[in-house]
C-alpha cells in the first residue's frame, strides 16, 4: 500500500514537470515566432503594429526583448522585417537582390541586414552595416538599393555572409502614413536578381 502511494506521488510530480516543461517550450516557441504568427503582412514585409506601444501585449513585449529591435512610438517610426523576397523565397546570401519602391513619406528611413541569430550583420570598413535615406541617390520619387556580395551600381548594401538573412526597414517620423495595416504602395519590393550557384 505504501509503495502504491509513493508511485502515485511520483506520477503526479512527473506530470507536473512535464506540464511545466511543455508550457515553457510552447511559450518560448510562440514568442520566438510571434512576428510570423501575429505580424501584419504587406508584400514581403511584416511588422508588429503594437511593438514599442504602451498597450503592447506580453508576447509582443517578449518578442521585442529577444529580437534586439529598438522600439519606436507609433508616430515616431515603423519597423518592417523581411525574411523572404517578393516571390516568397527565403533570402539567401548567395543571391543578389534589388530593394526598390516609392520614396516613403517619412523624414528618414534605414535598411540594414540581420543574420539568423537576430544580430546586425557586421561589415568590414569601408562598408556600412546599414544604409540611410539621407545618403541614398534617388531617381525622382523612387529609390533602389542593391543587396549583394558583389558591387552593384547606384545604392549598394554589401552582404558579407552566407546562409540566410533578413532585411530590417525602419521608417522614422511617419505620422503622415501611420496606420495598423502597412501600405504596400509605400513598401519596396524585394526582387532576386541572380545567384552565385545559378
Amino acid at each position: 500500500m505504501r509503495g502504491c502511494e509513493l508511485s502515485r506521488a511520483t506520477i503526479v510530480v512527473l506530470a507536473l514537470i512535464a506540464a511545466f516543461a511543455g508550457g515553457t517550450a510552447s511559450a518560448a516557441y510562440v514568442v520566438s515566432n510571434w512576428l510570423q504568427i501575429y505580424g501584419q503582412q504587406s508584400g514581403p514585409w511584416k511588422r508588429l503594429s503594437t511593438i514599442g506601444q504602451p498597450n503592447a501585449d506580453p508576447y509582443t513585449r517578449a518578442y521585442n526583448h529577444i529580437s534586439n529591435l529598438m522600439p519606436v512610438g507609433g508616430a515616431e517610426g515603423q519597423i518592417y522585417l523581411a525574411e523572404k523576397d517578393s516571390a516568397n523565397q527565403v533570402l539567401d546570401a548567395t543571391c543578389s537582390y534589388l530593394v526598390a519602391g516609392d520614396t516613403p513619406a517619412a523624414r528618414l528611413f534605414t535598411l540594414r541586414m540581420e543574420g539568423p541569430d537576430g544580430n546586425t550583420i557586421a561589415t568590414p570598413a569601408p562598408f556600412q552595416s546599414a544604409l540611410h535615406s539621407d545618403g541614398l541617390v534617388f531617381a525622382g520619387t523612387t529609390f533602389s538599393i542593391g543587396v549583394s556580395t558583389s558591387a552593384q551600381p547606384g545604392n549598394w548594401l554589401y552582404l558579407p555572409t552566407d546562409g540566410t538573412f533578413r532585411l530590417i526597414l525602419t521608417y522614422y517620423d511617419v505620422a503622415v502614413i501611420n496606420d495598423d495595416t502597412g501600405n504596400s504602395t509605400r513598401l519596396p519590393a524585394i526582387t532576386k536578381v541572380g545567384c552565385d550557384n545559378a
